[in-house]
C-alpha cells in the first residue's frame, strides 16, 4: 500500500487517487509520507477546482473518517478554507466544528502548521456567521489536541482566537475560566507556530475579558504584559492596550499608569505621542477638573467611540465623583448629605446617599449614615487583621508568592546556562551588541532552546 501515488492510471480520477492515498497511508509509520504528498498537491489544479466548487467538503463527508483520516481531512479542509465560497460557510463551520473535537491528536501534530492555519480560518468563519458562542468548545478542543502530550502551559495562536470568541459572545466568565484552565508559562514557536502578534493579542484579550468582569486590577496587569513585551517598534495591539490601561488605571487608582522600567525604549517613547487625547484626559482627571473632563470627552467623542472606549471614558465621570468623596473622608469626620452633594457636584442628598451606599458596599470608604439627621460619619478601615479569614487569605497569598519565587529561581538557573543567552553576553562584552537589551527574536530563541518544564 505504500506504493500508492497521487497520480494513477488513466480511467481513475485524480481526486479518487488523492482519497485512495489518504485511505492507504493513514496508518502508523506512513503518516509522514502522506503529509509530504498532500503538501506537494495543496496547490494542484485538481484540489483548487474541487475547492472552488465547494465539493471537497462533500468528498470528506462521503469518503473519509474524521478521526481515522485526520491528517488527510486536515489538508483538504485547509485547501477548502483558502478558496471558500460564501454559500459554503455554514457547511465548512459544521465540518470543522466536528473535526476539531474528534480529530486524532497524533496525526494533526504532524501537520501542526496546517492545523493552526485551519483554526485561524475557522475563527474567521465563526465570526462572520455570528456563531462565536458555538465556536468556543471546538477551539478549546483544538488547543488540547495541539498540546496533547506536551506542556499544557504553552501558549498557542488559538489561545487569542478562543478569547476573542468569548469576548464576541459576551461570555466573560468563560474567558476567565479559559485563562485559569490554560495558564501560560512557556512559548514554543517551532511547535505551535506562535507569532509575536499572537502573544500580544492574547494578553490584550485577557485584559478585555477582565474589564468585562469589572476586575480592573487583573486587566491592568494583562495590558501591562502586552505593553512590556520586548519590541523594536510600536504595534497597534500595544497602542490599544495602553489606551485601555490609561482609562482603567484612572477609574481604579485615580492616577495615570506608570510603564514598567523594562518596557522597550522605542515603545515607551512612541506611546505618549500616539495617545495624546488619553494623556489630556488623564491630566484633567488627576487635576479634579470635571468640567474640562466633560468638554474633552465631548470634543473627542469620535476617537473614543472608534476605539470602543466610550463606555470606559464615561465611567471616568463617576470615578471622579467617587474620588472627590474619598478626599472628603481625609478632611472631615462628620458631614451632612447636603454638604457632600454640594462639594462633589451631585443633584441632592438622595443621590449623595445612594452613591455613599455603593461605595461603602464596595469597601471604597468606611462610613455610617444617620438617615434621621442626614449626617454621615466617616470611619477608619475596620478590617479585622487578626481574624481567621484574614489569616487564611494571608497564608494563601504567601503560598502563591513562594511558588512564584521558585519558578523565577528555576528559570534564572536555566537562562544562566542557556547558549543563546551566553552568546548574547559574549557579543556584548566584545562590543558587538546594539544595546537596549534582548529583543523579541532573542527571547523566543532562548525560550525554544530552554523548552523548560517547570513544576
Amino acid at each position: 500500500h505504500t506504493r500508492y501515488a497521487l497520480t494513477v492510471a488513466k480511467g481513475c480520477g485524480a481526486m479518487d487517487a488523492i482519497l485512495a492515498s489518504i485511505h492507504a497511508l493513514s496508518v502508523p509509520g506512513e503518516c509522514d509520507k502522506l503529509h509530504a504528498q498532500l503538501k506537494s498537491t495543496a496547490e494542484s489544479e485538481v484540489l483548487r477546482n474541487e475547492a472552488m466548487n465547494g465539493t471537497l467538503l462533500q468528498h470528506i463527508a462521503a469518503a473519509l473518517n474524521l478521526q481515522q483520516h485526520s491528517l488527510g481531512v486536515l489538508h483538504l479542509l485547509v485547501v477548502q478554507g483558502s478558496l471558500l465560497n460564501e454559500q459554503d460557510h455554514g457547511q465548512f463551520f459544521v465540518v470543522c466544528s466536528t473535526f476539531l473535537q474528534t480529530c486524532d491528536a497524533a496525526q494533526i501534530q504532524i501537520a501542526s502548521k496546517q492545523f493552526v492555519e485551519l483554526c485561524v480560518k475557522y475563527t474567521d468563519i465563526v465570526t462572520k456567521l455570528n456563531a462565536a458562542i458555538q465556536g468556543i468548545k471546538p477551539l478549546t478542543a483544538a488547543i488540547e489536541k495541539l498540546l496533547d502530550g506536551k506542556a499544557k502551559r504553552t501558549l498557542t495562536p488559538m489561545h487569542a482566537d478562543l478569547l476573542q470568541l468569548c469576548l464576541l459572545s459576551g461570555c466573560y466568565h468563560k474567558g476567565d475560566q479559559i485563562i485559569r484552565s490554560f495558564p501560560v508559562y512557556e512559548v514554543e514557536p517551532k511547535v505551535t507556530h506562535l507569532k509575536e502578534v499572537d502573544f500580544l493579542r492574547y494578553w490584550y484579550y485577557c485584559g478585555n475579558a477582565y474589564v468585562g468582569l469589572k476586575n480592573f486590577p487583573k486587566a491592568i496587569e494583562c495590558y501591562r504584559l502586552a505593553i512590556a513585551t520586548p519590541a523594536s517598534s510600536l504595534s497597534a495591539v500595544v497602542v490599544e492596550s495602553y489606551k485601555k490601561m490609561v482609562l482603567i488605571s484612572l477609574i481604579e487608582t485615580g492616577e495615570m499608569p506608570v510603564l514598567p522600567p523594562y518596557t522597550s525604549n522605542p515603545v515607551s517613547r512612541a506611546l505618549k505621542g500616539v495617545t495624546k487625547t488619553y494623556q489630556t484626559l488623564g491630566q484633567l482627571f488627576t487635576d479634579n477638573n470635571r468640567e474640562g473632563l466633560e468638554e474633552e470627552m465631548n470634543k473627542s467623542f469620535d476617537e473614543f467611540d472608534g476605539d470602543n472606549n466610550m463606555g470606559l471614558a464615561k465611567q471616568l465621570l463617576e470615578a471622579l465623583t467617587s474620588r472627590r468623596i474619598q478626599r472628603l473622608t481625609h478632611t472631615y469626620i462628620t458631614l451632612s448629605l447636603t454638604d457632600i452633594a454640594q462639594n462633589v457636584g451631585l443633584a441632592g442628598p438622595a443621590e449623595a446617599e445612594a452613591r455613599l451606599v455603593r461605595m461603602i458596599d464596595k469597601g471604597r470608604i468606611f462610613a455610617r449614615i444617620d438617615q434621621t439627621t442626614g449626617m454621615v460619619r466617616f470611619e477608619e478601615n475596620d478590617d479585622d487583621c487578626n481574624s481567621v479569614a484574614m489569616m487564611q487569605r494571608l497564608e494563601a497569598e504567601m503560598g502563591m508568592v513562594v511558588g512564584l519565587s521558585k519558578r523565577v529561581e528555576a528559570l534564572d538557573l536555566e537562562v544562566s546556562k542557556n547558549p543563546v543567552y551566553l552568546n548574547k553576553l559574549n557579543n556584548q562584552s566584545r562590543g558587538g551588541a546594539s544595546g537596549g537589551g534582548v529583543d523579541m527574536a532573542d527571547e523566543i530563541a532562548m525560550q525554544e532552546s530552554l523548552n523548560m518544564t517547570l513544576a
